[in-house]
C-alpha cells in the first residue's frame, strides 16, 4: 500500500527532505509544528510543479499579472514556520485565514488545530 500524500518514490527531493532541512535550521523545533508539517504533502498543493522545487525551502509563484509580475506565491515553508510559530495555534483553536493561495498552510494549520478546532480560509482568486 502506498501513501497518497508522499511525493512518487525515488524523487530527488521529497517532503522527508524538506522537514529534514527544516529541522536542521532550528526552526522546525516543536512536535506539533513538527507533526503538522510531516502530514501535509506540498505537492498535492502545487500540480504541475516539479518536485525539486516544491521541496526546495522557497516560495513559488503561482499566479502572475497580465506583465508577468508574481502576484500570488505558494509561502517559502520556513517562513510559513516563523509566522505560525508567531501564531502559537493550538488544537482546539479556530482561524480566519485571508487569501488562501494554494490551500497549502491552512491544510498545515488544520493539522495543528485538530478535529476540534476549525480553518476557515477566504480566497479572491478562484
Amino acid at each position: 500500500m502506498t501513501d497518497a500524500n508522499a511525493a512518487p518514490e525515488g524523487a530527488p527531493n521529497t517532503l522527508a527532505t524538506l522537514i529534514e532541512r527544516l529541522r536542521a535550521t532550528g526552526l522546525l523545533n516543536t512536535p506539533l509544528l513538527d507533526a503538522a508539517f510531516s502530514a501535509v504533502a506540498r505537492h498535492l498543493f502545487l500540480p504541475g510543479v516539479p518536485l525539486d522545487q516544491v521541496y526546495a525551502d522557497n516560495a513559488i509563484p503561482i499566479k502572475y499579472d497580465s506583465e508577468g509580475r508574481v502576484i500570488s506565491s505558494s509561502s517559502q515553508p520556513s517562513m510559513m514556520l516563523l509566522m505560525l510559530q508567531q501564531l502559537d495555534l493550538q488544537p482546539g483553536h479556530n482561524v480566519l485565514e485571508i487569501g488562501a493561495g494554494t490551500g497549502y498552510n491552512a491544510a498545515v494549520m488544520q493539522q495543528i488545530v485538530g478535529q476540534s478546532g476549525k480553518v476557515t480560509t477566504v480566497e479572491v482568486d478562484p
